[in-house]
C-alpha cells in the first residue's frame, strides 16, 4: 500500500510590526472629525458645493442606514460603478460605516468582466452614478445571479433605482462597531480583459498605511487636490489618509491642467497625489512657468516610476517636498524616494519604507547580492488578506526562502544598490529575451528619454525569427522636434550595451495607457506591430 504524502501547509506571510500604531477605523474617525470640527471643509468637486465634516457625517450615517435596510450585513460586498467623486466618497464611507466591504469597479473593464466581478462578491445591492446607469442596468440584467440586486443611485433619479442619499431620512440610532479584521474593500487589478484578481484589504491594513503620510505633515489643515478615479488604489492612497486626518479634498472629475493650476492657487492646496504622466502634462503646459503652486507642501507620485529627467525638473521647479512611492495594491512591500534629499539616486524608487523589508531573488529563490537583477520580494506591516475567493492565486504570490520566512512576490525585476536603494528593471512578464539574453525595457526607455526631443517613450519586445524578440520603441516627440528615427536610434544605442540595442523606433501621438495611466505594454506592442 502506497503512503500518500501530506499536502504542504499553506504559506502565510508574517505581518511586520507597526510601532506606535493605534487602531481607529475610518468610520470612527469621521464621527470624531464631525464632533470636533463640524464646520471644517471636507469634500468638494471642481465648481461644486463644499461639504463640511458635520454635514458629511450625517449624510454618511443616513446612507449607511439605507444600506443596512437594503440587507447589507457585516462583510457584504458593495460594488460601485461610478465616477462622481464626491458622491462616490460618501458612498464609500457609508459602505464602511455599515460594516460592508466596498468594491470599486474599474470602468475600463469590459461588461462581461464587470458582470463576473459583481458576481464574485455576495451582497444585496449595486451602486452606480448617472453616467453608468444604463451600463449597470444592462450588466445586472445579463446575469440572473445578480439581476435581483437592489439598485442604488448616487446622483440621479430613474425608475427602478432607489436614492442612496435621502436628506429626510432619520439618522440611525446605532451603527456597527468596526474591528481590525473587518473587510474594508476589494480592489480589482486594472486589466481590461479577463477577470482581474480581487485584492482584499481589511481595516487594520488600511489604518496601518496612513501614518506614513501623516508623518509627512498631512493633518486636519491639509488641503488636497485629486484628479485620478476613485476605483484606482493610487487615488485611495492619497484620499484615505487625508480623510483619516480630517483634511479637505478637492476633486477634479477629469484632469485639466489649467483648472488644476487655478484650484491650487485659489484654494492654497497643500497636498496632491499624481501619476507620472500628469506631472509631465503639468510641467510641459505653457501655463506652468506662470502658475502659482507655491502653497504645495507635499506632492506624492506613484503607480509607475518618474523619468529621471522629470525628477530633475521637479527638483529645480516644483515647490515643497516631493515623494515617489513604489508599492503594490496587495501590500507586502513599499519604498519611498525623497526627490530633494536623495538627489544622487533619481534612477531608483527609493529605500524600503518604515515597516517594510525587501530583497531580490533569482529563479532558484536564492537572495542575490548587491547590484544583481532579479525578482523583487518583500514583506511589511501592510499586507492584503488575499485574492478574493482565490487561495490558489494567493499561494502563487507567496514564496518561502531559505531563511524559512515567507515573502510576497512582486513580479517586478530590480536590483538593490550598496546604499539600499531599489532600481526597477520592469515587469518580469514584460522582460525582453533576445538571443537568450535578458533586456530590461527601463534601461532602453531611459536612454531614449535622454534625448531632448523625446517627451515619452515605451519599449516592448517584438517577435523575431532569428533573435526570438527584439526591442522596438514607441516615442512621443515634443512639439517642434526634428529628430529622425535613425538619429534617435543612434543616440539611444550609444548609451546602451551591445546586447541592448533598439532596432526600430515608431513616432506616435500618445502611448497606450490603462485606467491609472501606466503604459500598457501589450497594447503598445500591438500598436507598433500595426505600424511596421
Amino acid at each position: 500500500m502506497t503512503d500518500l504524502a501530506e499536502p504542504a501547509a499553506p504559506l502565510v506571510i508574517k505581518t511586520l510590526d507597526a510601532p506606535g500604531h493605534v487602531f481607529e477605523p475610518l468610520p470612527a474617525r469621521v464621527r470624531r472629525h464631525a464632533a470636533e470640527r463640524p464646520d471644517a471643509p471636507a469634500l468638494a468637486e471642481s465648481g461644486g458645493k463644499v461639504i463640511a465634516w458635520g454635514e458629511l457625517s450625517g449624510i454618511v450615517a443616513r446612507a449607511a442606514a439605507k444600506l443596512m435596510a437594503c440587507g447589507v450585513t457585516r462583510g457584504d460586498v458593495i460594488p460601485v460603478l461610478a465616477t462622481a467623486p464626491v458622491e462616490y466618497t460618501l458612498a464609500y464611507l457609508a459602505g464602511l460605516t455599515a460594516a460592508g466591504c466596498v468594491a470599486p469597479l474599474p470602468v475600463m473593464a469590459a461588461d462581461d468582466t464587470l458582470t463576473r466581478m459583481i458576481a464574485d462578491g455576495e451582497g444585496p445591492v449595486m451602486i452606480a452614478s448617472a453616467d453608468y446607469r444604463e451600463r449597470a442596468e444592462a450588466i445586472l440584467a445579463a446575469d440572473p445571479a445578480i439581476a435581483g440586486r437592489r439598485k442604488l443611485a448616487l446622483d440621479f433619479e430613474a425608475p427602478g433605482w432607489e436614492p442612496l442619499f435621502d436628506p429626510s431620512a432619520p439618522a440611525p440610532e446605532t451603527l456597527p462597531e468596526i474591528g481590525p479584521d473587518d473587510l474594508f474593500n476589494i480592489i480589482y487589478s486594472s486589466g481590461t480583459t479577463g477577470v482581474p484578481k480581487g485584492i482584499v484589504h481589511d481595516h487594520m491594513m488600511r489604518t496601518r498605511q496612513w501614518p506614513r503620510m501623516h508623518a509627512k505633515g498631512m493633518d486636519a489643515d491639509s488641503r488636497m487636490i485629486l484628479s485620478t478615479p476613485l476605483y484606482s488604489n493610487t487615488t485611495l492612497a492619497g484620499l484615505l489618509p487625508l480623510l483619516a486626518a480630517g483634511g479637505f479634498v478637492r476633486f477634479q472629475r477629469k484632469f485639466d491642467a489649467a483648472d488644476w493650476f487655478r484650484i491650487v492657487a485659489e484654494e492654497k492646496i497643500t497636498n496632491t497625489m499624481l501619476v507620472p504622466v500628469l506631472v509631465q502634462r503639468l510641467m510641459t503646459n505653457p501655463d506652468f512657468a506662470s502658475a502659482d503652486i507655491s502653497s504645495l507642501k507635499l506632492t506624492t507620485c506613484t503607480s509607475s516610476p518618474l523619468a529621471p529627467t522629470i525628477k530633475k525638473r521637479m527638483l529645480d521647479e516644483w515647490p515643497g517636498e516631493v515623494m515617489e512611492l513604489y508599492g503594490l495594491t496587495e501590500g507586502g512591500i513599499g519604498t519611498a524616494l525623497d526627490l530633494k534629499v536623495d538627489t544622487g539616486k533619481w534612477a531608483s524608487v527609493g529605500k524600503a519604507a518604515p515597516g517594510a523589508e525587501l530583497m531580490v531573488i533569482d529563479e532558484d529563490l536564492n537572495v542575490l547580492p548587491v547590484g544583481e537583477v532579479g525578482e523583487v520580494v518583500g514583506r511589511s506591516a501592510t499586507v492584503m488578506r488575499g485574492y478574493h475567493g482565490r487561495e490558489d492565486l494567493t499561494q502563487k504570490a507567496l514564496v518561502r526562502l531559505a531563511d524559512g520566512e515567507v515573502y510576497f512576490r512582486t513580479g517586478d525585476l530590480g536590483r538593490i544598490d550598496e546604499d539600499g536603494f531599489l532600481f526597477l528593471a520592469g515587469r518580469k512578464k514584460d522582460m525582453i529575451i533576445s538571443g537568450g539574453f535578458n533586456i530590461y525595457a527601463t534601461d532602453l526607455e531611459e536612454a531614449l528619454h535622454s534625448h531632448p526631443d523625446v517627451l515619452e517613450a515605451g519599449v516592448a519586445g517584438a517577435p523575431d525569427e532569428e533573435w526570438g524578440e527584439i526591442p522596438w520603441a514607441g516615442v512621443v516627440l515634443r512639439p517642434g522636434a526634428t529628430v529622425t528615427e535613425a538619429d534617435l536610434i543612434a543616440h539611444a544605442n550609444a548609451r546602451l550595451g551591445k546586447l541592448q540595442r533598439i532596432k526600430r523606433v515608431f513616432f506616435i501621438e500618445v502611448l497606450p495607457r490603462n485606467a491609472i495611466e501606466k503604459v500598457d505594454k501589450p497594447n503598445l506592442l500591438k500598436l507598433l506591430l500595426s505600424l511596421a
